[in-house]
C-alpha cells in the first residue's frame, strides 16, 4: 500500500511511497485530523512526487490541470488542518513537493537532500537549495542526518503538541 496511516501517542505518521496524485493520501489526511499532530513521511528519494516530466508529454492539459487543481485543493486542506504538521523530508523536495513541504508548520531535512521550488529564478533555472542554506533561510527547521529523519520530526511534533498544550493551560 503506498499511503499508510498509523496514530501512536496522539501523533499521526502518514508515509507515502506514492505521490502526490495517490487518492488515498486526503483521505490519510482527514483521518489523521484527529491526532494532536501529523508527520508526513514521503519515503523515496523525492518527497511526494508531483508531476513525472517524461509523462507530461503524453499527458492532455486537461490532465494536467486537473492534477494540479487536486493537488493545490490537498495544499490547502493541509493548512487548514487544525494540527501541528510536520514534514519529514528524507529526499529531495521539488515542485509541488516542496509546495507541500512548506505548506506544513515544521520541515525537517535530511542533510543531503535538497528543496526546489520557490519562486522566480529558483524555478526558471532549476536552482537547489542544499540543507545548509534550507536551514540558514528559515525553510526548514531542522537538518539531520537521514537516517534521523522520522525520529527528529516526530520529536518536533511532540514539542508542538506539548507548546499548545502548555499555551492552553495558562489561556484558561
Amino acid at each position: 500500500m503506498p499511503v499508510t496511516l498509523d496514530i501512536t501517542d496522539g501523533i499521526a505518521l502518514i508515509r507515502s511511497s506514492a505521490g502526490l496524485d495517490d487518492a488515498a493520501l486526503p483521505a490519510a489526511l482527514a483521518a489523521a485530523a484527529c491526532a494532536d499532530a501529523i508527520v508526513l513521511h514521503g519515503e523515496g528519494r523525492e518527497f511526494f512526487p508531483g508531476i513525472d516530466f517524461k509523462g507530461v508529454l503524453r499527458t492532455s492539459v486537461g490532465d494536467i490541470r486537473a492534477r494540479d487543481s487536486r493537488t493545490c485543493a490537498l495544499i490547502a486542506d493541509l493548512i487548514a488542518l487544525p494540527v501541528p504538521v510536520v514534514a519529514a523530508i528524507n529526499g529531495s523536495a521539488f515542485g509541488r513537493g516542496c509546495d507541500l513541504a512548506l505548506a506544513c508548520d515544521l520541515r525537517v531535512l535530511a542533510d543531503d537532500a535538497r528543496l526546489g521550488c520557490v519562486t522566480g529564478h529558483l524555478v526558471l533555472l532549476g536552482h537547489q537549495i542544499g540543507a545548509d542554506e534550507a536551514l540558514r533561510t528559515g525553510l526548514v527547521d531542522r537538518v539531520v542526518p537521514a537516517g534521523d529523519v522520522l525520529a527528529a520530526a516526530r520529536e518536533l511534533a511532540v514539542r508542538a503538541v506539548r507548546k499548545r498544550a502548555q499555551e492552553y493551560a495558562s489561556a484558561t
